[in-house]
């Protein structure tokens, strides 16, 4: 993710995510969507800039010559900043 800041890093500070809004099931194994959620005090955000995700369902996807396109980054989704706490839901088997 990249964000926009005026001000030097002040402060950071990751929240842990609820017991009831964690997805459903065992321990997180990379195979399911992941909230996020990240107070950033201290920035003066205006907006973010981008948020790319390169993910895949195929654990064991690779790019490869005959497919040299299988993994490539993606604008991610439902990504917002209110106020000084920014949200976004992690895709499973994804990399930011």
């Amino acid at each position: 993710m990249a964000l926009h800041r005026d001000e030097p890093f002040r402060a950071l500070r990751v929240h842990r995510v609820p017991e009831e809004d964690r997805p459903a099931g065992r321990a997180h194994d990379g195979r399911q969507e992941l909230p996020l959620e990240v107070a950033l005090h201290g920035f003066d955000l205006a907006k973010i800039a981008e948020h790319q995700a390169l993910a895949d369902s195929d654990p064991d996807a690779r790019n490869t010559l005959t497919d040299p396109d299988r993994g490539t980054p993606h604008q991610a989704q439902d990504t917002t900043l209110d106020g000084a706490v920014l949200r976004a839901t992690l895709e499973p088997m994804s990399w930011k």
